[in-house]
């Protein structure tokens, strides 16, 4: 049985992949953001460049360069969180303990493949992921 700070130190290994699937999300909505702004930026530059609507068009830029800047900064982020929990794991002195977890949160593995790879009892493999756990500095 997996205490407080054992559970509390797996649910932040479990948001690897999460952070994952953030970031790819943001990079695809960045790139539909710039998409939009080069058809855009196509099809207004040459009727709007003296018009009132040219100001609308700035605007509009503007506002796209601002998402552009935040998107990017909330990426930075959560490379960074990934980083941390990298490091964590590669902190752990007992590299059985760096294996399981970066196979298992990191890779995302089942705990049968992690326990086949590695040649340990399925058992002997959540043993290990609990004294792991102790051990991680999270």
């Amino acid at each position: 049985m997996l205490t407080e700070d054992q559970l509390r130190k797996k649910k932040i290994l479990e948001k690897f992949k999460k952070l994952d699937e953030e970031i790819d999300f943001l990079i695809k909505d960045r790139e539909k953001q710039q998409s939009r702004l080069f058809s855009v930026t196509q099809k207004y530059t040459d009727d709007v460049s003296s018009s009132p609507q040219g100001d609308k068009f700035a605007d509009c830029i503007a506002n796209i360069e601002n998402i552009e800047i935040k998107v990017t900064e909330k990426i930075d982020s959560l490379v960074d969180e990934k980083a941390k929990i990298e490091k964590a794991i590669d902190n752990i002195k007992d590299r059985r303990y760096q294996i399981i977890l970066k196979r298992r949160y990191l890779l995302g593995e089942k705990w049968e493949k992690i326990s086949y790879e590695i040649n340990i009892s399925w058992q002997h493999c959540h043993r290990l992921h609990e004294k792991a756990l102790e051990q991680i500095d999270l």
